[in-house]
């Protein structure tokens, strides 16, 4: 088989593979779920008094030093957290941790920084993990409003959206069959002159 054909084979197996994948990630998705911005539990602030266009259901508050928490204790498989906030002024960075089971505190490598999708909209992405309780950190400055109008775990998204590979997998799906089609040839290569010396 020359170079050109395995190289095919190998992207039509790569192509094959990342739908595997894909399909089997949206079959073990987490189910979608929203979290009462009020069953937070705030530390290192307090609840202040909403402003008059703040989305019903919302939860102001201020934070009372340089790092704040909110926390929610209950179990559920996540893929991601989409927050919906709000600051009146920029926090320097939202932050969430997450438990998983047999843990009692939060830890550092389990830190995900948020990507802001839109304006005052959050979200972060666990990679389908299942825990036992979440930590955010709205700010990182103290003396920050914040508004938390709503939380969901797991936010539905078209399937199409699940086939779009991320920068790290869409250069591995280019370079492994490169990669591998060229091993395939070298070594075909070389099995050829070993079948015509037994011949």
């Amino acid at each position: 088989m020359t170079t050109k054909r395995w190289l095919a084979f190998f992207y039509a197996a790569a192509l094959v593979l990342w739908l595997a994948a894909a399909a089997l990630g949206a079959v073990q998705a987490g189910q979608p779920a929203s979290i009462d911005p009020a069953g937070f539990t705030q530390v290192g602030a307090v609840e202040t008094e909403p402003a008059a266009d703040a989305p019903a259901g919302s939860v102001t508050f201020t934070s009372t030093d340089a790092d704040p928490q909110l926390y929610w204790e209950g179990t559920a498989r996540v893929d991601t957290v989409q927050v919906q906030m709000t600051q009146d002024r920029p926090s320097g960075g939202v932050t969430l941790y997450y438990r998983t089971e047999g843990q009692t505190d939060y830890s550092e490598t389990q830190k995900v920084w948020a990507d802001q999708t839109a304006p005052g909209v959050w979200q972060f992405d666990l990679g389908g993990v299942e825990v036992t309780g979440l930590r955010l950190d709205p700010d990182s400055e103290g003396g920050v409003t914040s508004c938390l109008s709503a939380v969901t775990l797991n936010p539905a998204e078209p399937l199409w959206q699940r086939l779009i590979p991320d920068a790290g997998t869409l250069l591995v799906l280019a370079a492994a069959p490169l990669l591998l089609a060229a091993l395939a040839g070298e070594l075909t290569e070389l099995a050829v002159p070993l079948d015509k010396k037994r011949r």
